[in-house]
């Protein structure tokens, strides 16, 4: 009886002590498997995991590129501040337009080209969006215990965290490990694409994605900015073989601001574009004045239209033009040109369709300078005939001439 009862206390005493350490041991079994594997459990479930989710490429620290050619001037697009080249003969500037009609929506960006027509750099300019709130999207996340952890980290510390902080390791404490995952949840949610890599530059407090792109040759990079609860953000697009793309892409990344926008900005920046001189005009700076005030307004075509007329009357526009051409005809189906330029390389249905409104307004020109000159000669022939009082002095003076005859012939008799 003795010997039953203590083979029971040893069992008792093995299955307490077996509970204790799974206890203990579960939370780190659990964390392995989601950050390994992305095994999902009823308290948190990861959507999509990707190795590349879970270390981050490293920090870097971007030096600004002041060893670059030429005048360079700071241009406001939507709610980005942008670094550019004007009135520099190493580099031209291009606007990108890509329209989307389902949702009437524009994506707009600027292409810089060397002097070979050899496009380096393009930068894309993102809506902004708000930090999300991820608050509810996993029940771990609901426990009061969690929320206390969550709430001792401060919104800075959690922007840099997002883009620096390792979380593959497994042997840490209980209330980091709620913290990593809920930095994971938090790059399903802002990496949500196709990303190789992601950094965060300490000397600008910017986030880098770094992204598959269709160009083998170009490196693409989303770069974001936190402002409170909105996150900024930009797409730039670098050559991975020219020295100089990547001293411009340093440039932009060191001294781009974001702002926010408002069509107040509009009219504001189209004063400035009056200011300049015609010369200035008709060449890239007039537009990318034009195209810095519609961004705030983009319901306003007639801002676009002026660049067009403006653009029509500069030298070695082509490319700029091309771009405007396609966008307008892409979301009003016109061109909106006004003159034909040499050298344009257009979709065919988009050179068919400028050719007839330059067709159309050649035939209204005509048109207008005949219904001017049959007006001429019409006022000519005004002239030449005698006016009112002309007619009735001449009335008179024939009746008085009659008198006259009349008067000889009664003293013959």
């Amino acid at each position: 009886m003795l010997r039953l009862f203590l083979i029971l206390l040893f069992l008792l005493a093995t299955t307490f002590l077996g509970g204790v350490v799974a206890v203990g041991v579960a939370p780190y079994y659990y964390y392995n498997k989601i950050i390994t594997s992305g095994a999902r459990f009823e308290w948190y479930a990861v959507n999509r995991l990707k190795p590349e989710l879970i270390t981050p490429a490293g920090i870097t620290s971007i030096e600004a590129g002041n060893d670059l050619n030429g005048d360079w001037n700071k241009f406001n697009f939507k709610n980005q501040i942008v670094p550019l080249p004007v009135n520099n003969p190493f580099y031209y500037i291009s606007p990108l337009f890509t329209y989307t009609k389902k949702d009437n929506s524009t994506q707009l960006g600027v292409s810089i080209a060397n002097t070979k027509n050899e496009v380096i750099t393009n930068v894309y300019f993102l809506e902004s969006i708000q930090f999300p709130d991820i608050s509810r999207t996993q029940q771990l996340f609901k426990f009061p215990i969690v929320k206390q952890i969550l709430n001792l980290k401060s919104k800075e510390q959690i922007w840099q965290d997002i883009f620096k902080k390792d979380i593959s390791n497994w042997n840490i404490e209980y209330k980091e490990m709620v913290y990593n995952l809920y930095l994971l949840e938090l790059r399903n949610k802002i990496f949500a694409f196709d990303i190789l890599g992601f950094s965060f530059d300490e000397n600008n407090h910017k986030g880098i994605i770094n992204v598959q792109g269709r160009d083998k040759d170009f490196n693409y990079e989303i770069v974001l900015t936190r402002r409170g609860n909105s996150i900024n953000s930009i797409v730039i697009t670098t050559s991975k073989d020219n020295p100089e793309a990547l001293r411009i892409r340093n440039k932009i990344l060191t001294e781009i601001e974001f702002v926010a926008s408002t069509t107040a900005l509009s009219n504001i920046i189209y004063q400035e574009f009056k200011a300049l001189d015609y010369i200035k005009k008709i060449d890239h700076e007039g537009m990318l004045y034009l195209i810095s005030a519609w961004s705030h307004k983009q319901n306003d075509n007639e801002l676009l239209k002026y660049c067009i007329r403006f653009l029509e009357r500069g030298t070695r526009n082509q490319y700029q033009l091309e771009n405007i051409y396609e966008y307008m005809f892409a979301r009003y189906g016109k061109t909106f040109a006004t003159k034909k330029v040499p050298s344009i390389s257009l979709k065919q249905e988009v050179r068919l369709k400028l050719e007839t409104e330059i067709e159309e307004i050649r035939l209204a020109k005509k048109e207008a300078e005949n219904i001017l000159k049959m007006e001429k000669e019409a006022s000519n022939e005004m002239k030449k005939k005698p006016t009112v009082k002309e007619d009735f002095e001449l009335i008179i003076e024939k009746s008085r001439q009659n008198m006259q005859k009349n008067k000889k012939k009664v003293r013959l008799n």
